[in-house]
């Protein structure tokens, strides 16, 4: 079928490789540091907390917060990425071109170089940290970074993009039709959103769902 060769690259290059991380997790180190026989728990023990010292949530703790993170950031990223997707493809072809444009191309920057940039913005002199200082969200002299919000907005800047294109692929093939026949039942606007539209959008989602998965995986 025509699905037969997507089924193998994310087998070969997804389910393959987890499994690989899943029986390696199990096996134990030898004298040299290598991966060896026998299969033990003891990973997974330590990774819960016990270890030869007693009790530490250290693993927990850092699992909690990147979940936290994770969560946060998708929130933000599809908050954002949803009005985008529909006022790029609200636009003519020419003009969605050169929207799409301006999405993709700072993903072509290097991450390092993004880093350093959003340190420089959010450094104490910067103007963004004086406005936000004004406006009392920091001390006067503090950046905003290091700090939660300097994290957020780095995570959501380099996701952004991923989620903006499958969503927008997703937004080109809506059948406006059904959202028309739903306006003519009389449902309002906040209703034809969540039942018409965004049921349509949800391949868009699965693929995001997908992508993440893979850079996990990286």
């Amino acid at each position: 079928s025509t699905a037969g060769p997507g089924v193998l690259w994310i087998f070969l290059f997804l389910v393959l490789p987890m499994a690989i991380l899943f029986v390696y997790s199990f096996l134990t180190r030898d004298e040299l540091g290598n991966a060896s026989l026998p299969l033990t728990f003891d990973n997974y023990v330590r990774f819960a907390g016990w270890d030869v010292l007693g009790y530490d949530a250290a693993y927990l703790v850092i699992v909690g917060r990147t979940v936290i993170v994770s969560l946060v950031t998708t929130f933000f990223c599809v908050l954002i990425a949803y009005p985008l997707a529909f006022f790029i493809a609200g636009h003519e072809p020419r003009t969605r071109d050169r929207l799409m444009v301006f999405v993709i191309v700072p993903s072509w920057v290097n991450l390092v170089i993004r880093t350093y940039a959003f340190m420089i913005v959010f450094n104490p002199a910067s103007p963004v940290t004086q406005l936000a200082a004004a406006l009392g969200f920091v001390k006067p002299g503090d950046g905003l970074y290091p700090s939660d919000f300097a994290v957020y907005v780095g995570m959501v800047n380099i996701f952004l993009p991923f989620i903006v294109l499958p969503l927008y692929s997703a937004v080109e093939r809506i059948d406006w039709s059904l959202l028309e026949a739903a306006q003519d039942l009389y449902a309002t606007k906040t209703q034809a959103f969540f039942q018409v539209l965004i049921p349509q959008t949800l391949p868009g989602l699965v693929a995001i769902t997908h992508s993440a998965r893979r850079l996990a995986s990286l």
